[in-house]
């Protein structure tokens, strides 16, 4: 993935991914002082509750544990190594137009399947590092076939005029799903999602479109 631009990780549910997406940015932030980063969900109250207070501190416990950060839950950024890793929700108007005055060296798409083409496209815009190389790093369990990420990351095809990629070379996905992560879960989930109706047991088990 070293020469890809915009990431998918794509794959079944509690496979890893948001754990190693934000492990993708505080290493960012860490090997650039004072660059900035964006992580972007649908909802901002759900940014809140899933990155901010579970994930992001469990990948700062268990990946970097020696790594002191602080909080500010005023406009919601943590700061490392004077880099800012920022959260945000596309419902949150007005701190949207904020962020959009910003330049980012990375953007995270949390959760893509809830995000339409619009702001994939838009945020895309806002992404101008000045040390790293950009990264677009964009996650989901997969949606159906007419989402904008598998136009793009599975048929090669741009989404608007389903033409061939300009460059395909920027682009490139990861599978990730639950069996990879199987140290970290218990039998019981398993068999969970083994109960599970068909359609969404290839969606979050074995992580199919």
């Amino acid at each position: 993935m070293a020469s890809r631009i915009e990431v998918l990780l794509k794959g079944g549910s509690r496979s890893g991914k948001t754990f190693c997406g934000i492990d993708a940015i505080i290493t960012r932030a860490l090997k650039s002082k004072g660059s900035m980063h964006l992580i972007l969900r649908k909802h901002f109250n759900h940014a809140k509750i899933s990155l901010w207070y579970q994930s992001i501190p469990d990948v700062f416990s268990k990946a970097f544990p020696n790594v002191k950060y602080t909080e500010n839950k005023s406009d919601w950024f943590i700061e490392v190594n004077n880099s800012q890793m920022w959260i945000a929700g596309t419902d949150d108007k007005e701190r949207i137009e904020k962020i959009l005055g910003t330049e980012w060296d990375s953007i995270y798409l949390n959760e893509a399947s809830q995000l339409s083409y619009a702001i994939y496209d838009l945020f895309k815009t806002r992404l101008n590092p000045d040390e790293l190389k950009p990264l677009y790093l964009i996650d989901y369990n997969p949606p159906n076939k007419k989402h904008w990420g598998y136009v793009i990351f599975e048929t090669g095809l741009d989404y608007e005029t389903r033409q061939p990629l300009k460059n395909p070379d920027r682009y490139g996905s990861l599978l990730m799903n639950p069996e990879d992560n199987k140290d970290n879960l218990s039998e019981g989930y398993f068999d969970t999602l083994e109960t599970m109706s068909e359609k969404n047991r290839r969606r979050f088990l074995k992580g199919e479109y």
